[in-house]
């Protein structure tokens, strides 16, 4: 922009243009895209085109400061110096007696470079095109405003770790990011999309996806297959299914899921497919009477699917292992058929066992023909790689090695596909996993995978049906410490180290194991503490009230060290921020002074905002959390209604909430599955948000999240 304000801008090019002779029609677009360059306020100065009366052209460049200048000067000379310009690199004066350049003046440039066309039409318009497309260029570049590039690797850790505390809004930021600035395809883009709802139980959206039919043609991990069928089974089968009304369930089946849940159908059903899932695999078998395959990989998971294992046809005579065949060649050949790099990563194992056993000879052969090439060329460009990690013991073995190209990628399928259950809690492979942790060393490239990869590594733990599990405590432990580490090396603070203090508290901790956990809380707060996370802080403190304490007196110096780091960021409070820390303060014993001065600073209040009337509905079994919400909310927002519930199943009540709140709030640590799939069946589309705490604190924040952001 080359003035102070657009509208100075604006108006200086109106005057041009009275004083310019006529452009000619066939350059009008190029002359109106580059003077765009004027008004915009992220271009460095502006570019203003000129038709000279004798038929010419020239280009005049025009910086209001040295810092623009510098900017400005090496892109013109890359686009169109001498080579399509007079441009030399060298700052034009400009001239008292030119009309044009009088009124140019008058932006009060510091520098200005002018840039004469030659006369050949062609040369002329290929000079046009170059300065067009600087401008476009430009435009397309990323922000220059002083913030830090962030790596695509950060933010898919950002979007893991708000998934993992419940902050959709968050997530979605993230998604749209990514999206913006073309870090990812659209199929990932869509595969994130799919996460990002499952997370949350937002069937209804996977089904109203835009492509989707697309996606199901598409080749997909594991994971995001078993989302979208059980998408479709929650929206258009779990009610017939769940009435044992067969007729229904198969008349719904063919009408609204078939032509999708059919090239969903994989046989053997992949280790993360679940029961919703596998009940479509049963109806498609009763339907279809020959998938006797079906069948057979069914009878094994009778209890997943229930009542319809009763309707199953036979499956017919036990087809015996196969046996493999004397052709090693061709055995590589079906399993290249079958395998491509979204495979689940035990069958892309199985493969290079398969190619690793060929002589080299036959496995040059596969490479030179197709269509064995093009997928080998896929798989594997650099030649058949060593077996994939299994578990993340294998994982943190090879994070190390600098060809290990694809961490971050096996990393993130691994946590929906490696089991974790009783063999990964034995105390043996808990004390292998944490000595692998232990050897990663900081400011490493192995350092620097791990730490991408921690809230991953956190979902696969919240995945396990016993979380928290006390055997698994040093992992907790070990996790937070470098989570710690990340944070002191410039990291954000990420959301999930709540999820591992409150597992550490939960399982109980020896003293040293106490002092240590706080420990690596002070040294997260004490590194990234902002307005922004002042909830995640609070949560935490709040945790270490309900549980008990090995250490009173340091609990307490924790509790001071917490006011310490919030009390500076007290003009950058929010109004629920600030009640939050209120109604913690007496129990806290933290100094009233203190406090008052930080709850009564002068900050504009977002009750005005809030629409007269908001009803906000709280759902969590402990009731005295609840109250403790609704005292501070009604507090904060004296117009909002809040209303509280803690039934068991579905009532009058808690469907009235559900379908009236404008807001409702689902605490899911504190939940009864039966009333929140209530809570969800009568929502239909009205905002449904789940706090990730236990505590009041974390209701009162995703309220905030909520409104901030509407």
């Amino acid at each position: 922009m080359i003035c102070d304000t657009t509208q100075q801008s604006a108006a200086i090019l109106l005057k041009i243009a009275n004083l310019a002779g006529a452009v000619r029609e066939d350059w009008r677009q190029l002359f109106d895209r580059l003077a765009a360059s004027a008004t915009d306020p992220g271009f460095p100065g502006g570019l203003i085109p000129i038709a000279t009366p004798v038929g010419g052209v020239r280009v005049y460049a025009l910086a209001s400061d040295d810092r623009q200048w510098r900017q400005l000067r090496p892109l013109l000379l890359s686009f169109a110096g001498p080579t399509l310009t007079s441009f030399n690199g060298l700052p034009a004066t400009l001239s008292g007696e030119d009309a044009i350049e009088k009124v140019l003046a008058e932006a009060n440039p510091t520098t200005v470079g002018i840039l004469d066309l030659p006369s050949d039409d062609t040369i002329r318009a290929q000079g046009l095109r170059a300065l067009v497309r600087l401008v476009t260029v430009w435009s397309r570049a990323p922000a220059m405003d002083g913030k830090p590039f962030e790596p695509t690797s950060w933010l898919l850790a950002d979007f893991q770790d708000h998934i993992n505390v419940g902050r959709r809004e968050a997530a979605w930021s993230v998604v749209r990011r990514l999206e913006d600035e073309l870090r990812l395809d659209a199929l990932n883009i869509r595969f994130l999309e799919v996460q990002l709802f499952a997370a949350f139980e937002d069937w209804q959206a996977i089904v109203a996806m835009r492509g989707l039919k697309d996606l199901c043609n598409a080749r997909r991990p594991p994971s995001v297959t078993n989302a979208i069928m059980e998408a479709l089974y929650r929206v258009k089968l779990a009610s017939a299914f769940d009435a044992a009304d067969l007729d229904t369930l198969l008349s719904a089946y063919e009408q609204e899921c078939r032509p999708l849940a059919q090239s969903l159908i994989v046989l053997p059903p992949r280790a993360v497919i679940g029961d919703a899932a596998l009940r479509i695999y049963a109806i498609e078998a009763i339907i279809d009477s020959d998938r006797n395959d079906i069948s057979k990989h069914l009878r094994s998971r009778s209890e997943a699917i229930g009542w319809l294992a009763a309707h199953l046809g036979s499956p017919g005579a036990e087809v015996p292992s196969p046996v493999p065949s004397p052709n090693a060649l061709d055995d590589a050949r079906i399993a290249l058929a079958k395998t491509d790099r979204l495979s689940p990563l035990e069958q892309i194992n199985a493969l290079w066992t398969t190619l690793r056993a060929l002589p080299p000879d036959q496995l040059d052969a596969l490479r030179g023909a197709e269509p064995f090439k093009s997928v080998l060329r896929e798989l594997a460009p650099q030649g058949v790689p060593s077996a994939l990690p299994a578990n993340w013991i294998e994982w943190l073995d090879r994070v190390h090695e600098p060809g290990f190209g694809e961490a971050l990628t096996i990393a993130r399928r691994g946590k929906d596909e490696w089991n974790i259950g009783d063999t990964e809690a034995d105390p043996a492979n808990v004390a292998r996993l944490r000595a692998a942790l232990a050897k990663v060393e900081e400011g490493t490239i192995a350092g620097d995978r791990a730490i991408d990869v921690l809230p991953l590594m956190v979902a696969w733990l919240r995945g396990d049906p016993d979380f928290p599990r006390a055997s698994f405590q040093p992992i907790y432990s070990m996790l937070l410490t470098m989570f710690a580490i990340g944070s002191r090396r410039g990291r954000p603070i990420y959301e999930s180290t709540g999820l591992l203090t409150r597992a550490l508290l939960s399982v109980g901790l020896a003293t040293d194991a106490y002092k240590e956990l706080l420990g690596d809380v002070s040294e997260l707060m004490g590194s990234g503490l902002g307005a922004e996370t002042v909830y995640w802080l609070l949560d935490i403190v709040e945790e270490t009230l309900r549980f008990p304490a090995p250490d009173a007196e340091a609990r307490l110096s924790f509790w001071h060290s917490a006011l310490a780091r919030i009390e500076p960021l007290r003009s950058r409070l929010k109004p629920l921020q600030r009640a939050s820390l209120a109604e913690l303060a007496g129990t806290l014993g933290w100094s009233t002074e203190t406090v008052n001065a930080i709850v009564s600073t002068v900050f504009p209040d977002n009750a005005s905002v809030v629409p007269s009337g908001l009803r906000i509905a709280i759902y969590t079994l402990t009731e005295a959390v609840s109250r403790q919400a609704k005292m501070v909310l009604e507090r904060t927002l004296p117009s909002a209604v809040v209303d509280c519930s803690a039934d068991h199943g579905g009532s009058r009540e808690l469907k009235a909430m559900a379908e009236n709140a404008d807001i409702f709030v689902i605490v899911a640590l504190s939940a009864k599955h039966s009333a929140t799939d209530f809570i969800r069946e009568h929502r239909g589309g009205r905002p449904l948000l789940y706090a990730q705490g236990r505590g009041f604190t974390s209701i009162l924040r995703c309220i905030d999240d909520f409104l901030s952001n509407t």
